[in-house]
């Protein structure tokens, strides 16, 4: 790829990351206002009219041009934003050439994404469409918009809707087209157009009039769904997190849009985000157990390992006699990750007292129970609780796995040695990370001739896996066996 190929997707990569970052705050300015409009309860009629129409067309602009293939699509709303990026960053440039402070480089990154300040890229999003100011809001239940038509555009608009119902699409567009020019604002008829060009097969153009239609109807959720719907089809994640804002901002009390965006902060691996958002979604619904585990194993991927334990201890505290055991579990899970075997032996003894007294303790906390005591020194008491591991064996390798693997780490290679000969033959294992860590047992009880033997076993299965050959060779070498080190390093003949 040559060098102005490379700028040029650059910028766009850029573009697209400032264009996410807009819309992010913009959503975020909507969701604060729809918590006020939940916390005062009720919306004056008037006012209410006056936020359906978020933006407006501005006079002189042709709705219909940001309806065109590209107006919305892959460059970043280009023909929307009606600004080339590149004089606003010249412009950029130049100012943060003469005034940008040493020791800001941080904050030059944040605004100069594409040479333009988040400011400057909003004045240009807003070129040819204008936001409307809103006013300050008023107690009073929303009753929804009150914005009358004309009876000749009510009229043209059914008509244009009856050729679509019976697929006389063509004879569909040019009505639809003279509504827009009588009444530009009109969020029906963009969205009767999108349906329309859907139909004919003009995937870009229907995209265009559904995102119209949602900007000009902000408080409707169901368009905001269709275009999630459609961006998520795309594969445009950044965009369709943004719609299923809109669309909660639209119907706060939608779990189901919740748990949607939830899901999609964990595909773009924003942790952070994800587990806040289950966090919501718990406070509003406190028996979802999914939300709440996925919700911390969320805060505990992006490190806050502590919120993440605090939620589920809360949850705990809350159902001090009907808890899910899956949330003990998970709990006990996440302290013995962060080495609190203490604390999580605690929850685990308060769980079999309170919730497993007239019954037995399911096996997975049983196991967790071992490791922790076996961390804490309790050998004696840790075998006893494994015990029930070897009834088991065909069905339990990852609980097998974890008590090997746990004796591992403590130095204890003959226990772990004991485990991990159960799990021969186990289908579920991988073979070859089975064999080695054998292999290593053995040779930490110095026992180097099945070290060996085994060595060979784990490199039959991982046989690109350098560091088993390395340790393997190693070894051969320390026995003044050369000529098998070198055969085993050398390349494969051909």
């Amino acid at each position: 790829m040559d060098k102005e190929d490379n700028v040029t997707v650059d910028h766009e990569e850029a573009s697209q990351y400032a264009f996410a970052v807009c819309l992010e705050e913009d959503m975020e300015e909507d969701v604060e206002d729809d918590e006020e409009d939940e916390e005062d309860g009720e919306v004056d009629e008037e006012d209410e009219d006056e936020d359906e129409n978020t933006f407006s067309f501005k006079d002189g602009v042709n709705p219909l041009d940001f309806v065109e293939d590209d107006a919305f699509g892959d460059q970043v709303y280009e023909q929307f934003v009606g600004m080339g990026y590149e004089a606003l960053a010249e412009r950029k440039r130049k100012a943060l050439e003469d005034s940008r402070p040493e020791g800001s480089v941080k904050k030059a990154r944040h605004e100069d994404v594409t040479g333009a300040s988040m400011e400057e890229i909003m004045e240009a999003m807003n070129y040819g469409m204008q936001r409307r100011t809103r006013k300050p809001k008023k107690k009073g239940r929303r009753k929804g918009s009150k914005k009358k038509l004309t009876p000749e555009i009510t009229r043209r608009l059914g008509e244009a809707t009856l050729h679509y119902v019976h697929g006389r699409y063509e004879e569909a567009i040019p009505i639809l087209a003279e509504i827009v020019k009588q009444a530009p604002d009109l969020s029906e008829t963009y969205h009767t157009l999108g349906l329309v060009h859907d139909n004919l097969g003009n995937e870009l153009k229907a995209l265009n009039c559904f995102t119209i239609a949602a900007l000009l109807a902000p408080k409707n959720p169901a368009l905001w769904e269709l275009l999630f719907g459609w961006f998520n089809r795309r594969g445009d994640t950044h965009k369709a997190i943004y719609c299923l804002s809109r669309a909660i901002s639209a119907d706060p009390k939608n779990i189901d849009l919740k748990l949607g965006r939830a899901s999609l902060y964990v595909k773009l691996g924003d942790y952070h985000k994800a587990a806040a958002s289950y966090e919501q979604i718990v406070q509003a619904c406190p028996d979802n157990v999914e939300a709440l585990k996925t919700g911390a194993v969320m805060y505990d991927r992006s490190g806050q390992h502590e919120h993440s334990i605090h939620i589920l201890e809360a949850y705990l505290k809350d159902h001090p006699t009907e808890a899910d055991p899956s949330v003990i579990d998970l709990l006990a899970s996440i302290l013995m990750e962060n080495n609190a075997h203490n604390e999580a032996i605690q929850h685990i003894e308060h769980a079999q007292l309170v919730f497993c007294s007239n019954k037995e303790m399911p096996l997975t906390m049983k196991i967790k129970a071992g490791i922790c005591h076996a961390y804490l020194g309790n050998m004696e008491k840790a075998e006893t609780l494994f015990s029930a591991l070897e009834q088991q064996s065909a069905d339990q390798a990852d609980l097998i796995a974890k008590v090997a693997d746990s004796f591992m780490s403590l130095g204890h290679y003959s226990s772990a040695l004991k485990y991990y000969l159960m799990l021969k033959g186990n289908t579920k294992y991988n073979k070859g990370f089975l064999h080695m860590k054998i292999a290593q047992c053995h040779l930490s009880l110095n026992d180097r001739v099945q070290a060996i033997l085994w060595f060979y076993e784990a490199v039959k299965t991982l046989e690109d896996n350098i560091e088993t050959r390395l340790t393997l060779a190693s070894i051969l070498l320390e026995e003044a066996r050369e000529d098998e080190a070198i055969l085993l390093l050398s390349p494969p003949k051909i």
